[in-house]
């Protein structure tokens, strides 16, 4: 979920540019960390009601918050690539920088792309290794 609402609020920051702070406020930020104790708490306590729901449940929410980090991160690297192709038609000199580290902002989303990747194969790998511990 963490990695799911950094890949989003990235992308708002990438998209919005200077109307970020506007619309990203300290009470929606608050909105969305209370409902993701109020979602992880039900999932929590629904394996005391059944367990198979719970499963279930926490497949289809790990899906969703995957689904929207690649979603989010795609989104980026293709907005990215837009802006570094018409920053380079703009400029006049080849080998002029331009204020925005492009090339700097890309590593980082590649980065966190592979670290989505990592955790997820982590995750799908997990439960077939976690029945040993409790057996």
């Amino acid at each position: 979920m963490t990695v799911t609402a950094i890949s989003v609020d990235r992308l708002l920051a990438l998209l919005l540019g200077l109307r970020y702070r506007q619309v990203a406020t300290l009470k929606r930020t608050f909105a969305i960390v209370i409902t993701f104790w109020v979602v992880s708490t039900a999932l929590t306590l629904m394996c005391l009601w059944n367990l198979s729901i719970s499963f279930w449940s926490s497949v289809v929410f790990l899906l969703l918050c995957l689904v929207t980090s690649i979603i989010s991160y795609t989104k980026m690297f293709f907005t990215l690539r837009r802006h570094q192709v018409q920053l380079q038609e703009q400029s006049q000199q080849p080998n002029q920088t331009s204020p925005l580290n492009i090339a700097r902002y890309k590593k980082a989303v590649s980065s966190a792309i592979w670290l989505q990747v990592s955790n997820t194969g982590s995750l799908l790998f997990a439960p077939r290794y976690s029945d040993s511990f409790f057996y």
